[in-house]
């Protein structure tokens, strides 16, 4: 097994490549799975309006103006030209003119009309909506009783009265999972290519080859330890990434899903160690290994939706990105993540994006022993 030892021997000079390609993905992944967090979270928003009293502060006027005023921001300006100004430039959204005599033609069933100026933006369609709920409660109310004090009690039973608003998760939801995996789709393919190339070049050393050429040892046992290695690199890789996925997602990872999100990694690490293989035996030189390594990793996530989400994409990326295995990675993952029952037909997609990977895993591997073939017969 000297092969193999001399594999891993090898493999411990770029651990610091591995664990920065690793942190990258902690950072970007940590980063974007606390911003969808907060794009999940609901709070509400008091628009900022000015109230122009030209009626006595008291009775239903003074009730209209507490509830404007515990409903929203109330703003004071001057004069018109300051409330023009401040229209304009989106200080205030809504201006109400209350009427003189508001409160007594209330009273009166006489229906008052309050002036406004509006933005015509959200702000302002929000505080309509807030001031038309009090006008219709306010309408209902004066007909069927006749004091001032009984309507405002009454009043204020009803508008007490509040609708929560509740953002309901589905407990099969694994959208972080999906975001971890995508961003994991770059940081597994970068250290795989990278390495993979890097070690099997110093195998090509002429010297080696010299070396390897008098042992004992078969060509077919240095190729065995050779494929053994790269494929146990591999595959530790993809159970560390697994792993630190289980402790960024905790529960989301133990569930039918979370089974699906990790052979989906699988077989993108087994593709993306074919393409390493099939580029260390086209490739010679050291240095073209890191240019070509990060083009492949930066270029396909790019393409395929893992830095930039696919729905932002042109049609003409998209049709690109199809050439590549990160876009049927990153697709299965989306597929999971919207996924809100798993059955036959839900996962019709994503069996048939894995059946692609494999598919991708079956090009390369023949490319490899094609190029392989052709340099043992021309020498």
């Amino acid at each position: 097994m000297t092969v193999f030892k001399t594999y891993f021997k090898i493999l411990k000079r770029y651990k610091g490549t591995i664990l920065l390609y690793t942190a990258i993905l902690l950072f970007f992944g940590i980063w974007n799975m606390r911003s969808n967090e907060e794009s999940m979270s609901f709070s509400p928003q008091k628009p900022d309006i000015c109230i122009v009293n030209n009626d006595e502060e008291k009775g239903m006027t003074e009730h209209l103006i507490s509830y404007l005023q515990d409903n929203c921001t109330v703003v004071s300006l001057s004069d018109e030209q300051q409330i023009d100004d401040a229209i304009f430039y989106r200080d205030v959204h809504y201006i109400i003119y209350i009427p003189e005599n508001y409160h007594q033609d209330v009273l009166a069933g006489k229906n008052p009309v309050l002036d406004i100026k509006s933005t015509g933006d959200y702000a302002a369609s929000l505080t309509e909506r807030i001031l038309e709920r009090y006008l219709q409660i306010q309408n209902v109310t004066v007909q069927n009783l006749t004091t001032e004090n009984e309507i405002i009690e009454s009043m204020d039973q009803v508008l007490e009265t509040e609708t929560t608003i509740e953002i309901v998760e589905n407990q099969a939801d694994t959208s972080q999972a999906a975001y971890y995996f995508n961003f994991a789709s770059y940081s597994i393919m970068a250290c795989i290519v990278f390495i993979v190339c890097l070690i099997m070049t110093s195998f090509k050393n002429k010297n080696t080859q010299k070396r390897t050429i008098i042992t004992p040892l078969s060509y077919q046992s240095y190729n065995c330890q050779l494929l053994l290695a790269n494929g146990l690199y591999a595959l530790a890789l993809w159970v560390f990434y697994v792993i630190v996925s289980v402790i960024l997602t905790g529960n989301e990872m133990m569930s039918v899903k979370g089974l699906l999100y990790c052979c989906n990694l699988l077989l993108f690490s087994l593709c993306s160690l074919t393409i390493s293989l099939m580029l260390s035996t086209l490739i010679n030189d050291k240095n073209v290994v890191s240019g070509i390594a990060n083009v492949i990793a930066l270029g396909s996530a790019f393409l395929s939706g893992v830095f930039v989400p696919a729905s932002l994409l042109p049609d003409l990326v998209l049709k690109i990105a199809h050439l590549l295995p990160s876009y049927w990675f990153v697709n299965t993952n989306e597929v999971l993540k919207d996924a809100s029952v798993l059955n036959s037909v839900t996962l019709q997609p994503v069996f048939v994006n894995m059946a692609v990977l494999v598919g991708f895993m079956v090009i390369f591997i023949m490319i490899n022993n094609a190029v392989t073939k052709k340099r043992q017969i021309t020498g």
